[in-house]
């Protein structure tokens, strides 16, 4: 500020609004959004009286949270969740970057398998998809509305398959069925064949001996809507030369030999 005295003069500055501004000799501070009023006074010299002071007024706005971030499991790049069949999973929601006291809420879509309670995020179990959640925190006196979104991501469980132990066998041993297990809890459909096709083969869950030697059954499981393709299983079974116990010698064709006649001379 200036003065129109022309003798020395010193001016001094106040602030009316301490609560959005305050001033320290020629510097202000903005401690808040609103309107800051600072006051220039001088007093009087030995050719002037105190002078008639000024005063501006200038609005202070609230600022934005750039910063403000939403996080899963404290991961600003989210979570992920695995699937499993007992109970649901949870995911804990926080903010980093938030200030100005605003209240910190969050929501999520129209996905019934997400749903959210105070900061806590429970995924129904299912076995892939996400949950896009809102993080919003409201307008203070001295910061605007932000909002950020962070993405919680739900993948398939893992299986196995069992295949049931199968004992030996033996060459000409009628056809015999073959089961296997999943560990997944969805409805699974189990696919078995032979990598042996000179030794056994398979249809369905039937196996042909149709050779001796090492035959190995396959057991095997695709994907389902919660979990990804199962490992599958194998065992191997040594099919074993049959015996002939029908084998026969004959003589004249008969297996009770044959017999000379002798024959008189005349």
């Amino acid at each position: 500020a200036t003065s129109s005295s022309t003798d020395v003069y010193t001016i001094v500055y106040a602030s009316t609004t301490t609560d959005v501004c305050t001033v320290e000799e020629d510097s202000v501070t903005i401690v808040g959004a609103g309107s800051c009023t600072i006051t220039a006074n001088s007093g009087g010299t030995a050719n002037y009286n105190d002078a008639d002071g000024d005063e501006e007024t200038f609005t202070v706005n609230q600022d934005t949270l750039d910063t403000f971030t939403a996080t899963a499991d404290a991961s600003s790049d989210g979570a992920t969740v695995t699937y499993a069949p007992a109970g649901a999973t949870t995911v804990a929601l926080g903010t980093t970057g938030e200030a100005g006291g605003g209240t910190i809420t969050y929501s999520v879509g129209d996905d019934p398998d997400c749903s959210i309670v105070d900061s806590t995020l429970t995924v129904a179990q299912r076995g892939d998809g996400s949950c896009v959640v809102t993080a919003t925190i409201a307008e203070s006196a001295n910061y605007l509305t932000a909002s950020d979104t962070v993405t919680v991501t739900i993948d398939k469980a893992d299986a196995t398959v069992t295949l049931a132990p199968i004992g030996g066998k033996t060459f000409n041993d009628g056809p015999f069925p073959v089961s296997a297990t999943s560990s997944s809890t969805d409805v699974y459909t189990i696919v078995y064949a032979s990598t042996t096709t000179d030794v056994c083969t398979v249809e369905g869950a039937e196996v042909t001996i149709v050779g001796a030697g090492s035959c190995t059954i396959t057991a095997n499981s695709g994907g389902t809507a919660n979990y990804n393709d199962a490992d599958g299983d194998e065992e191997t079974f040594t099919v074993n030369q049959d015996t002939l116990d029908t084998f026969t010698a004959t003589a004249d064709a008969s297996s009770d030999g044959a017999t000379e006649i002798g024959r008189a001379h005349v």
